[in-house]
């Protein structure tokens, strides 16, 4: 057997074996979906989507016993371990109530060769070795790989002992990660208020928002035809995010006429300010800075302003105020989601400062926003150096300081 590099500095007294040889390893499955008699009945089916956690209680998916007993999946028992090995490769997450899985996730069932926790820490270290890569350099893995993957094997007590040594240094970074993320939220709410004061300073009357605005639209009703390349492409809510307009290379896609018909009436255009009309999100805001006119689906609103009586900049910092939020959620229409319509919306009020403090106030909102978003920038660059570390410390104390953490028990 050829070991590889990364297994060259574990003790002379461990065992390599694969993966095959010590695990008991399912791969789940997903029953034909063109049958609707397979899906929403009482089994709980896990997929990535769901396996947020170190503990999986449930799913927001379900199968019915003939959608089971049709793809021929096998249970996953609390005390087993979840491993995601398709799309997003890596996740683990220890089952607390039977569930099964689809395809995309293999299951680790109890098993006297090899503690779990351990195995937590050990197998996706193993298995990203084990991984191929596709054309675009990503990892890929199959079943076949999973079950060939290296694993290097201590005693059973040393496993435990190994175990609850990263879980205790692990949680000591959780936690602190766990602050990070909290002032984070601080921060949040500190600007907040800041930007309440300021348009609080900048003074002025109270105006219905319809009176400073020339138009106002929402994105298409209609459904429209994807095409698989070409085209343009056709946005939503989703692309809203973070105050700002975020535009992926996987966006879905219209044909030029489809597009053509929807931003016939000249919206969006530079300078609008958009905001999430249907679904969680309601009320984000955001402002359209692209030259082009882009097409949307009816989840988003176009409020363009009257530029002798409101700034873009203004407009969208007192649209996406707490106090006008508030008015909003007064107004929100409850069906299979939540939304807005967009004359609710212009009949909420302002208050409208002159052009000079409208001004004034969005160049100090800007210059408070920018330093927050530094501050920002600054505990996620600690979280993600930290969240680098726990996959460190795992991969360094499993394989390269073994000798020195297992000599504590000797």
């Amino acid at each position: 057997m050829k070991i590889p590099d990364w297994l060259h500095h574990i003790p002379s007294h461990w065992e390599i074996r694969k993966a095959s040889h010590i695990l008991d390893i399912s791969v789940g499955g997903t029953p034909p979906t063109s049958n609707p008699e397979f899906f929403d009945g009482d089994i709980p089916w896990v997929t990535i989507a769901d396996m947020n956690s170190d503990e999986i209680f449930g799913s927001s998916h379900y199968l019915s016993e003939s959608g089971l007993r049709h793809a021929n999946i096998r249970w996953s028992e609390p005390g087993d371990l979840l491993y995601s090995f398709k799309l997003s490769i890596g996740k683990t997450c220890f089952v607390k109530n039977p569930v099964v899985t689809n395809e995309a996730i293999a299951t680790i069932h109890k098993s006297s060769k090899i503690h779990l926790p351990f195995a937590r820490y050990v197998l996706p270290l193993a298995f990203e070795h084990a991984a191929g890569t596709n054309i675009y350099g990503a990892k890929i893995l199959n079943q076949q790989q999973l079950k060939s993957a290296l694993i290097p094997l201590p005693p059973l007590d040393e496993q435990k002992k190994i175990a609850d040594e990263l879980d205790r240094e692990l949680a000591e970074i959780d936690e602190f990660i766990a602050d990070q993320i909290k002032l984070k939220e601080l921060l949040k709410e500190q600007l907040e208020a800041q930007k309440e004061q300021i348009i609080l300073e900048a003074g002025g009357q109270q105006v219905r928002l319809s009176r400073v605005l020339k138009g106002l639209k929402d994105g298409s009703h209609g459904t429209h035809p994807r095409v698989d390349s070409g085209g343009e492409v056709l946005l939503s809510a989703k692309n809203i995010s973070s105050g700002e307009l975020v535009i992926s290379e996987d966006e879905s896609r219209i044909s030029l006429e489809e597009a053509a018909q929807i931003t016939a009436s000249g919206f969006p255009r530079k300078g609008d300010v958009m905001m999430i009309l249907v679904g969680a999100t309601y009320g984000r805001t955001a402002l359209y800075d692209l030259e082009q006119t882009l097409p949307f689906q009816r989840s988003v609103g176009f409020f363009r302003p009257n530029e002798e009586l409101i700034t873009s900049d203004y407009l969208k910092l007192v649209m996406s105020s707490r106090e006008f939020q508030q008015q909003l959620s007064l107004g929100i229409k409850t069906s299979a989601q939540p939304g807005i319509y967009l004359s609710d919306v212009s009949s909420r009020t302002i208050k409208l400062p002159t052009l000079k403090n409208q001004l004034s106030a969005t160049k100090h909102f800007t210059t408070l926003n920018k330093d927050y978003s530094n501050l920002g920038n600054n505990i996620n660059q600690a979280i993600n150096l930290l969240k680098e570390r726990n996959k460190s410390t795992m991969q360094t104390q499993i394989i390269h300081k073994y000798h020195t953490l297992i000599s504590k028990y000797q």
